[in-house]
């Protein structure tokens, strides 16, 4: 793996004569999951990876992703993994090169990674674009040494869900077992459901009239 610095900041940083083009034709970018779709606890680090695939003539490098997402900031931190992947070999539409990058916490691959905030509540959901911004150069730049011949940037749907843990599941489930259990012996007590016998013999009466 190639371990590159990314510059998405300096790019956004820079200006509208820094940002990247739309991507050409021929390159397309996936999430992993391919939904794009992750859930975590409040306060869990989540994630995405993601393959790039290109059937240009060109060498693709990824140097920066963000994450847009429509409940703000406050919902959560995104943290940028793509400027670690490798450069994307040329293809061609009959065989294009993919490159697949799995998420990772720990080795920091992937696309990136989001922290839910603690405070989020649960079963509550951010949807959001994640771009990938990567420079496109005429030979393979992973020896160093040249500089892109342009930018772009591809685009995924993303979504973050806030769920409760599996204890927390459990321990509702045997909460309201409990329950319903309390509640059928109450019933119980008040109305019995066995009768008496009707085919015990009658009792005879010690009455001598």
């Amino acid at each position: 793996m190639f371990m590159r610095r990314s510059i998405a900041p300096t790019l956004l940083l820079a200006g509208a004569l820094a940002l990247p083009v739309t991507a050409p034709a021929g390159v397309i970018f996936t999430l992993l999951p391919t939904s794009g779709e992750v859930a975590g606890d409040p306060g869990d680090t989540v994630g995405w990876g993601f393959t790039l695939s290109n059937d240009t003539a060109y060498w693709l490098w990824a140097n920066g992703s963000v994450f847009d997402l429509d409940k703000g900031p406050s919902w959560g931190t995104y943290d940028d993994y793509s400027g670690n992947s490798d450069p994307v070999a040329p293809g061609t539409a009959q065989n294009p090169t993919v490159l697949t990058v799995l998420f990772s916490l720990l080795d920091g691959t992937g696309a990136g990674s989001f922290a839910i905030d603690p405070t989020v509540p649960f079963g509550d959901q951010a949807t959001g674009v994640i771009s990938l911004d990567y420079d496109i150069y005429d030979a393979n730049p992973s020896g160093g040494g040249l500089d892109p011949i342009d930018s772009a940037r591809v685009q995924a749907d993303a979504v973050v869900t806030s769920t409760p843990e599996a204890g927390t599941w459990t321990l509702l489930g045997l909460g309201l077992a409990a329950l319903g259990g309390g509640r059928r012996r109450r019933s119980a007590a008040r109305h019995p459901a066995d009768g008496p016998d009707p085919s015990a013999a009658p009792r005879k009466s010690l009455r001598p009239w």
